[in-house]
């Protein structure tokens, strides 16, 4: 009976989606860095960050209880995208840390795009695949 009932309210609403998850873990790390604060004796700092906190969890229950599916829809995609482009960053990064001995990678002067060329070739023409620009630089 309560199933049935809880199973017809959370009908027709958003549900848990990657954009709450994300709010209900920083609410959590908020919490555990207030503990620490209040343990340090820093009372105004503890309460600034359970304020923060306590923002995180009702933004959470609002997206998990809204009904308006195409405006929550649009809001994690959103995040989603961010998201990605932010992992890309740290992927690309961690690439190039691994490729370090072997290439060297040079910006664009024009178009900022990175480019990769092989070591120990001295001082080469590269040419920017995105727009084209050449330069010259030392491998």
């Amino acid at each position: 009976m309560f199933k049935d009932r809880l199973q017809k309210f959370l009908s027709g609403r958003n549900g848990m989606d990657e954009l709450a998850r994300f709010y209900s873990t920083a609410a959590v790390v908020l919490l555990i860095a207030s503990l620490i604060f209040s343990a340090l004796r820093l009372p105004v700092l503890a309460f600034v960050i359970e304020l923060l906190a306590l923002v995180c969890i009702v933004m959470s229950c609002i997206r998990i209880f809204s009904r308006s599916l195409e405006k929550c829809r649009r809001r994690n995609a959103g995040y989603l995208a961010l998201r990605h482009r932010l992992s890309g960053w740290f992927v690309s990064r961690k690439a190039m840390f691994s490729q370090r001995r072997e290439y060297r990678f040079f910006k664009c002067p024009k178009c900022r795009a990175v480019m990769r060329v092989p070591r120990g070739k001295g001082n080469i023409m590269i040419k920017c695949r995105c727009c084209g620009e050449e330069f010259k630089a030392k491998s």
